[in-house]
């Protein structure tokens, strides 16, 4: 049964009400931790002031940043991982009654706490993690850093060396030497830096530790949930399996080929060696082998050894789809077509239907053929960065290399490859919004913006359509586009 124009708006309208209504709801318990400092009686005034400052400035940060552009808060994704959040704080007393999380939009594998009551969790992080037991030592993880205050002991040391009078002095000192300087400022702080990463390597080991209890005691399977520090250490080392292109399109794997005939992973200065041995003391977290063999040794488990493909549980699996969608479009909202395209295909096995990875790739290669042809197509792909993921370097390089021509080309051969119930979709919508413009077909592209507009301007293919809006308002003058708000 098809839903009408108007009831798909009301939808559309109160979903956004009550994820707006969850923020507020979020923001609240933020603000409710504004005089949650710690007892200052023995610092001085000025270390007191240091350390409250940080402190509004902590939670002035969150406020800003707990908006419907940045986090989920609701929704089944959210609803899945908040309920193993409460499933461990109903098992662990000890645990903050008010403690909640959010998903942040963020494609970058990481979960982190600024010490109050509240977890964020990245997209990112979500998206390569396979059952409840791998996100739940995250979660308990970042409790760990909650029960031990670790981000207010953070401000406070901080507080504290800042103002330490030998050190300044010693400052001061070297300020009005007549050379040296940099050499007498580096034998004055680095000691302070070791020791400050050291201790922070020290707290990361303290929330694993903790964090894995918490899990134990809610029942979690911590022999599944020590996958996530292999997960963690193929992030340490810059690896992934690489990108399975056989099942695209035949003119997708041939032109990837010539372009990686011409691919150079250092660039024309090759590789530059980096003396690092002192990068072990300048990191903040410890390696994940030495984190995953320390929780083995102290918990009496035997090294994992992960299967060559997770099968999902059921529960798990059936919000993978959400969270493919939701990861490909924090990528494409940063107007990164490289990352969400890079997702797309390492993900294509977990799209709802082969129809629907379709046309998807077809949107994204007829905006990229579309953003090339306005020469703006560089806002949209990464950097080749020796840095990233071999296999990702590779696509963006590839993707680089694309004329509009080529774009075109992927694209028909995805659209060939569509059925028809995919026709209605938002992805095959902006292709043909694309597609009318090219051809100065603006009734249609009228028809198209009046139905669509409302779901197009906050969906994955925004930002292209701001391009196509920019053209038909500042270049064609047309009058269907509506006032910008």
């Amino acid at each position: 049964m098809k839903l009408t124009l108007i009831t798909f708006f009301f939808i559309l309208s109160t979903v956004a009400q009550e994820s707006v209504k969850n923020i507020d709801l979020i923001r609240q318990l933020v603000k409710e931790t504004r005089n949650n400092v710690p007892d200052l009686s023995n610092y001085t005034n000025e270390q007191e002031k240091l350390i409250v400052d940080a402190h509004k400035k902590k939670i002035e940060l969150q406020l800003e940043f707990l908006t419907y552009e940045n986090v989920i808060t609701e929704g089944p994704l959210y609803n899945y991982v908040s309920n193993l959040l409460e499933r461990i704080k109903n098992s662990n007393p000890q645990i903050p009654s008010d403690l909640a999380l959010v998903i942040s939009k963020s494609i970058d594998y990481n979960a982190y706490t600024f010490g109050n009551n509240l977890l964020y969790m990245n997209l990112g992080l979500l998206l390569e993690l396979n059952n409840d037991d791998e996100i739940a030592v995250v979660i308990g993880h970042e409790i760990g850093h909650v029960i031990y205050q670790h981000s207010t002991s953070a401000i406070i040391d901080w507080a504290v060396a800042k103002t330490d009078k030998e050190t300044l002095a010693k400052l001061k000192a070297a300020r009005r030497s007549d050379y040296g300087y940099v050499s007498a400022v580096n034998e004055i702080l680095t000691p302070r830096l070791f020791e400050s990463k050291e201790k922070s390597r020290k707290n990361e080991l303290q929330a694993d530790s903790i964090g894995f209890q918490l899990i134990k005691n809610a029942g979690f399977d911590v022999n599944n949930a020590i996958h996530e520090f292999l997960i963690m250490h193929e992030h340490d080392l810059n690896t992934s399996t690489p990108l399975d292109f056989s099942l695209l399109p035949k003119i997708f794997q041939t032109k990837m080929n010539e372009t990686l005939s011409i691919y150079n992973r250092y660039g024309s200065l090759g590789q530059v060696e980096k003396d690092n041995k002192f990068e072990p003391y300048l990191r903040s977290h410890p390696y994940s082998d030495e984190r995953l063999i320390k929780l083995l040794n102290d918990n009496n488990l035997n090294p994992p050894n992960p299967p060559e493909k997770f099968v999902l549980p059921p529960d798990y699996a059936a919000i993978k789809s959400e969270l493919i969608d939701s990861t490909i479009t924090a990528a494409a909202h940063a107007k990164n077509y490289s990352w969400a395209i890079y997702f797309a295909i390492r993900y294509q096995d977990y799209f709802r239907s082969k129809t629907e990875f379709d046309a998807t790739m077809l949107a994204f290669f007829q905006s990229l053929s579309y953003l090339k042809e306005r020469r703006v197509a560089g806002k949209f792909i990464s950097l080749q960065d020796p840095q990233q993921k071999e296999d990702f370097d590779q696509l963006t390089h590839f993707l680089s290399q694309l004329t509009p021509k080529d774009c075109d080309e992927i694209a028909d051969a995805f659209e060939a490859e569509m059925k028809t119930e995919s026709f209605n979709s938002e992805a095959w919508i902006i292709a043909q919004l694309i597609e009318y413009t090219r051809n100065e077909n603006f009734e249609n592209c009228e028809i198209l913006y009046n139905t669509w507009y409302e779901k197009i301007r906050i969906g994955p293919y925004r930002e292209v359509y701001g391009e196509l809006d920019h053209y038909w308002r500042n270049v064609k003058r047309l009058k269907f586009v509506k006032t910008k708000k």
